[in-house]
């Protein structure tokens, strides 16, 4: 058995996963099928094989993360693992970014949009529930609408509904967002002594849409946490 995702950070979380009191190996799609990257001009990515795959050394492939997986790695592992008649079952969100290898296709208002992984042409079973959110939580709400309507604004009650400290938080003040905010980081987390601090600062998360927003907010994090040098020890920054 092996564990594979698309990536070098999935793989490092996959390993975790899967090892707690066995061992079972794990590596990027591009290991087990051996495809190398090629030197190539700037904004390009051209990838190779030596013929040589470790794809044909395993009888079952888990290949998690599979919504990253592009359709011509999906076809070469589908046609070892017929070929060599192994098992491979690929597990991935529908509703995640695709590789950036895949190609645009149409959508019905006229835009496009880069299609899913072959992956999810499969024979599958679909799970709807999301797990990952208590039962009970009001958080689920907003998740299954946003889940819904990937593709248009999603239909969203703008009520703050909150129960336990748990739950969703609206504002239509941006200010009163930023105060907020501020007050979570510095509540949760000492400026002068990080053992002092309430909670990790990985437990904070905020989720925006484009890369601008993105930097707009890690700048905001920094002065809010009064960093002024460029690189801050531990600091985390994210897109």
């Amino acid at each position: 058995v092996v564990g594979v995702a698309p990536t070098h950070k999935a793989v490092k979380i996959l390993q975790q996963a899967l090892n707690t009191n066995t061992y079972t190996p794990t590596m990027t799609i591009a290991k087990l099928l051996n495809v190398m990257k090629e030197q190539s001009y700037v904004g390009t990515k051209n990838f190779r094989s030596d013929g040589t795959r470790k794809i044909e050394q395993y009888d079952l492939d888990l290949v998690d993360e599979c919504s990253m997986i592009s359709d011509e790695d999906v076809k070469s592992t589908m046609l070892h693992v017929k070929k060599s008649n192994r098992k491979v079952l690929l597990i991935g969100d529908r509703a995640q970014i695709p590789n950036p290898r895949q190609t645009f296709v149409p959508h019905v208002d006229k835009t496009v949009y880069k299609k899913d992984s072959s992956a999810f042409d499969l024979q599958s079973s679909e799970l709807k529930t999301i797990v990952r959110q208590a039962k009970g939580n009001p958080i689920l709400e907003a998740s299954y609408a946003i889940r819904k309507d990937l593709f248009e604004e999603p239909v969203l009650n703008r009520e703050t509904n909150v129960k336990d400290g748990k739950g969703v938080r609206y504002y239509d003040d941006h200010v009163k967002f930023l105060k907020r905010m501020k007050h979570i980081i510095t509540e949760n987390h000492d400026l002068n002594d990080e053992s002092k601090n309430k909670i990790s600062m990985d437990n904070i998360r905020i989720v925006c849409y484009t890369n601008e927003r993105v930097q707009y907010y890690n700048r905001f994090v920094r002065s809010v946490l009064k960093y002024t040098e460029p690189f801050v020890i531990g600091e985390v920054l994210t897109g």
